[in-house]
């Protein structure tokens, strides 16, 4: 059994080029030890034992064998790396990756660069060669800004034998999945593969509304991948690949918390004393003595989320000399995207949204590479030219409006635009009271302003508020936020090597980013649905400019330092310093009671210090590989809860956008270990632990235009976002030889994550809720995290190899796992997603 394919060709991908070839090589053939892994680009070759960088890759093989089927079950597997959905509205919809608690994590398939994660989170692994992560700034290597790292995935490329492999997959769920790879080659020089995907699930949390299920699986994907070589030194690839999805959000209410009053009383409380619901009894999901299961909503979407993606690439490889190489990449990609979100997942109107988008990147990256035996180094280029528009729409209070355009052409939050319901709830004791206690100032008509503002505050105001503050009309006559925004750019980045004696090696590399952003709102030509849950008559997207655009230009320069030094043929040990830079940019936020706004913020830059060791130990039976880092995190930009301020008193909206916010640190450990006792025996251990923090509060732009404390420390934790503490992964494998030649393979993993919150701006967790008189008791905590995964996997093959079969499950203990949303006190509840429950299934792969 080859023990240790679990890491892969890095090197080729830091040199750039890529290499024409990768292998590997038995280092103890024979032994059982461990295999060297020998990587070969440009006619050279090195162990990836002795590369001064931290990085972890799996094959795919490996990725099936542990039952990471998706980004997402990745979590936790590589030591210090989080994955999650969207902490915003997106969900399951978006993708966030975070390495050692840093996002702006590139994210890059066969070279190219993703320009949105949207899909990705959920995007089944099909026909997958490896995937790499590598920790740090990466921007001296990588074309596109990567300060927290990159995130590599690779196909397999084709073959000279014809053949192909069939594989489908049965299991929980109505779990119904069939792929098939056919290789094809034309000639001697000519080589295709054919990849054909369609996979489907039931979801697995159930709407007591619509009795539809969230966390349905309805994929689809097709890929045709060619390589030409015409001679020996030139390689030339071209992939064009579509996948579709389709797929309604697995949402839960996981807390409803109406004592968090930002106005008398939180939005779910009035539609309890206008006589419709809203509870943690009718709502909250799970909740003891409550009428709605841990599994199920009461949402009313029914129309799916989609997303397409559309792919093309063109990778042209030419060796000029022994010592000379040269790589031509050409990206192109096309993603539309349509998604629903219920954010009180009731089925009620209280807060929900649609958002439609249309994104097309295309990038041209051009990278050399050579030296000798003293020197190498890569110097490359990398254009980019990315444009997307985006139409939001918003709605609130539905079942409060008589019509959610307004009245007389007076706008929803017009006192005279109330129903039944709404004159229900104002004839409660309870806005009796707080219309006594706080009384109409003369002369102030009562609007969408909050305290301290002068208006009265009762529920006149606050259903004023929730009713103006999203619905149709806030931004255009034709309801919604549409708007351009691309960015262009150019990168030039290289790295050069110098071998000083036979043991040590000292790389300097530099990077510099030019980028040109523009923003453009738009004037909507098709008007929106009354109701979130409706489809559009027409184009969503179409529309006119209707003011000038906003123009940001960007420019830094970043480098990395490294040195290394190989103590002996088995230990090497290294250190490094490297910066990074992500630029800034402008949102588009609908401010309430004043139509769409414009907000720029700033660039955020990274340095990290970094000492690593790596090591064969036991004449190659134990790998152990260690690194120890020290980041520090300036102008760092969170999405943070819009504010609106008077007198330097401010108050959050239900809005969040991008700040500059705060100065910032990341520091941590991170250790793998392979250890293979025998020649059939595979144990690993993952450890990752990391401490982060806010060390200074910078201040921000408000709504009303002036600046305020972007956040505080809350209740003594101040770390960031998805970023665990503690990190653990451990696996053991056992390959038995059978009678007659067969082999059965038994794989077992355990995946532990600590607590972590998923909110980025800390004013929307619940330890600052609980600290500023919101009536939640301080021991609640809607952090994610603090669970342990198990998943196992047995299989086996004849000695023939035609086909295996496998048996599976994944997520054994049935671990409840939030992988999305957060707590927001002005409306009262957490907008959560949950991660897969436990799944079972058995699989068979013919290869003909």
């Amino acid at each position: 059994m080859k023990l240790n394919r679990v890491h892969v060709a890095v090197m080729a991908a830091l040199t750039g080029v890529g290499g024409l070839s990768v292998q590997t090589v038995s280092a103890q053939e024979g032994s059982g030890g461990l295999e060297e892994i020998v990587v070969t680009a440009t006619r050279r070759a090195e162990n990836l034992q002795e590369v001064p960088i931290s990085i972890v890759a799996v094959t795919g093989e490996n990725l099936e064998m542990r039952g990471l089927q998706n980004v997402e079950n990745l979590n936790a597997t590589i030591p210090n790396l989080s994955v999650m959905g969207s902490a915003g509205g997106a969900g399951t919809s978006a993708t966030s990756f975070r390495v050692r608690g840093i996002p702006g994590v590139g994210t890059y398939v066969d070279g190219i660069y993703q320009v949105s994660t949207t899909g990705l989170l959920n995007e089944e692994f099909s026909d997958l060669d490896r995937l790499e992560v590598l920790r740090g700034p990466q921007g001296t290597l990588f074309g596109r800004e990567s300060i927290g790292g990159a995130v590599r995935i690779f196909t397999k490329r084709p073959t000279d034998e014809f053949g192909g492999t069939f594989k489908g997959t049965i299991g929980s769920l109505n779990r119904r999945d069939a792929t098939i790879i056919a290789n094809l080659p034309f000639s001697d020089n000519v080589k295709s593969k054919w990849t054909f995907a369609n996979l489907n699930r039931d979801g697995y949390v159930r709407s007591l509304t619509t009795n539809l299920k969230g966390g349905n699986i309805d994929q689809s994907s097709a890929r045709g991948d060619i390589v030409w070589t015409p001679t020996e030194k030139l390689d030339i690839r071209g992939q064009m690949s579509r996948q579709t999805d389709s797929f309604i959000e697995p949402r839960v209410a996981d807390a409803v918390w109406l004592g968090a009053a930002w106005f008398p009383t939180t939005a779910g409380l009035l539609y309890n004393y206008a006589g419709l619901p809203y509870n943690q009894v009718d709502q909250m999901s799970g909740w003891p003595g409550g009428t709605v299961g841990k599994w199920e909503n009461r949402s009313e979407i029914t129309i799916p989320n989609k997303v397409t993606k559309d792919q093309a690439s063109l990778d042209v490889k030419l060796a000029m000399t022994d010592k000379l190489s040269i790589d031509f990449l050409t990206g192109y990609t096309d993603l539309t995207s349509k998604v629903y979100v219920d954010y009180d997942n009731s089925q009620w109107g209280l807060v929900e949204d649609t958002t439609n988008a249309h994104t097309h990147l295309i990038s041209e990256e051009i990278q050399v590479s050579g030296g000798g035996d003293r020197v190498k180094w890569v110097a490359g280029a990398f254009f980019w030219d990315t444009w997307t528009r985006t139409r939001g729409v918003s709605y609130s209070f539905e079942e409060f409006n008589i019509n959610p355009l307004g009245v007389g052409g007076l706008p929803v939050w017009n006192a005279n635009n109330n129903n039944a319901n709404a004159l229900r709830l104002l004839a409660t004791q309870f806005c009796a009271d707080q219309r006594a206690a706080n009384p109409a100032v003369p002369g102030v008509t009562p609007g969408y302003l909050a305290p301290p503002f002068p208006a009265p505050v009762n529920c006149e105001t606050a259903l004023a508020y929730y009713k103006s503050a999203y619905n149709l009309g806030n931004s255009s006559g034709r309801g919604g936020n549409l708007s351009d925004s691309a960015n262009t750019g150019l990168a030039l980045f290289g790295e050069v090597t110098f071998s000083l004696t036979q043991k040590f090696d000292l790389a300097v590399g530099l990077r510099n980013h030019d980028q040109h952003n523009n923003v453009q709102t738009m004037l909507p030509r098709v008007t929106a649905p009354a109701y979130v849950n409706r489809e559009f008559s027409g184009d969503p997207l179409s529309g006119d400019n209707n003011a000038a655009p906003r123009l940001l230009s960007f420019e830094k320069a970043t480098g990395r330092v490294s040195a290394k030094y190989q103590f002996t043929n088995e230990i090497m040990g290294y250190m490094s310093y490297s910066t990074g830079f992500n630029p800034g940019g402008t949102s588009n936020v609908a401010v309430p009671g004043a139509g769409t706004k414009l907000f720029d913020f700033g660039p955020e830059d990274i340095t990290n210090t970094e000492f690593g060791i790596r090591s064969d130990l036991a004449n190659k039976h134990i790998r152990l590989n260690a690194t120890v880092f020290d980041t520090k995190w300036n102008n760092m930009i969170v999405n943070l809860a819009l504010q609106t301020c008077l007198n330097n008193v401010c108050v959050d909206s239900r809005s969040v956008a991008p700040y500059n916010v705060a100065n910032a640190h990341a520091r941590g450990v991170e250790i793998e270990m392979i250890i293979a006792p025998t020649s059939n025996l595979l144990f690993n251990v993952n450890l990752g632990y990391l401490d982060t923090g806010f060390d200074k509060i910078l201040l921000t732009q408000t709504a009303s235009g002036g600046t305020a404390a972007g956040l505080g420390y809350v209740a003594g934790q101040t770390e960031f976002s998805q970023a665990p503490q503690h990190t653990i992964n451990v696996g053991v494998q056992h390959d038995a030889r059978l009678k007659g030649g067969g082999s059965l393979t038994t794989r077992f993993d355990y995946s532990y994550v600590s607590q972590y919150w998923r909110a980025a701006d800390p004013r929307l967790r619940v330890a600052w809720y609980a600290n500023n008189g919101s009536g939640i008791f301080p021991g609640y905590s809607d952090e994610s995290g603090d669970f342990g995964q198990f998943n196992a996997r047995l299989t086996y093959a004849p000695a023939n190899s035609k086909w295996d079969v496998a048996l599976f499950g994944t997520n054994l203990t049935n671990q409840y796992q939030l992988n999305s949303g957060f707590f927001h006190g002005i409306w009262g509840y957490d907008f959560a997603t949950v991660a897969r429950p436990r799944e079972v299934g058995t699989s068979i792969t013919f290869h003909f």
